[in-house]
C-alpha cells in the first residue's frame, strides 16, 4: 500500500478522534496557552462541539479518499464529497466571539464583513 495512503488514513483518524472528543465535551482539545490567541472564538459551547462535528465530518472525508485511492469507487466518491460539503456548511453555522468586543458574530455573516486589509 502506497505511504502516502496510510499518512492520509492515520490523518483522517486522528481528526476523527480530535472531532469525537470535541463534539462530546464541548471543549477544545488546543490547551488554553494556545487558544487564548485567536481573536474569535466560538460563541458558545453548541458552536464548539459544532467545530467538532466539522473535524468529524472532514475526518470522514479523508478516510474516504484515502480508501478510494485504493480502488477506485465512484459511491465512495460521492461520499467523500457528501462528507465534505457538510463540513463546510457545519463550519459556516458557527457563531463566533470577539474577545476585544464581545460582540457574537453570526457564521454566515463572519467572512462577508471582516476581510481583512
Amino acid at each position: 500500500m502506497d505511504p502516502v495512503v496510510i499518512f492520509v488514513a492515520a490523518l483522517a483518524g486522528i481528526a476523527i478522534l480530535v472531532g469525537l472528543i470535541t463534539a462530546l465535551t464541548g471543549k477544545p482539545v488546543i490547551p488554553n496557552t494556545i487558544s487564548r490567541f485567536p481573536r474569535y472564538v466560538p460563541a458558545t459551547q453548541r458552536d464548539q462541539r459544532l467545530i467538532g462535528l466539522v473535524e468529524i465530518f472532514i475526518g470522514l472525508s479523508l478516510g474516504l479518499q484515502a480508501l478510494n485511492d485504493v480502488g477506485f469507487r465512484p459511491a465512495v466518491l460521492i461520499a467523500a464529497v457528501v462528507c465534505f460539503a457538510l463540513s463546510v456548511v457545519s463550519f459556516l453555522l458557527i457563531r463566533r466571539r470577539d474577545t476585544k468586543t464581545g460582540e457574537i458574530v453570526p457564521g454566515w455573516h463572519f467572512y462577508g464583513r471582516h476581510r481583512p486589509g
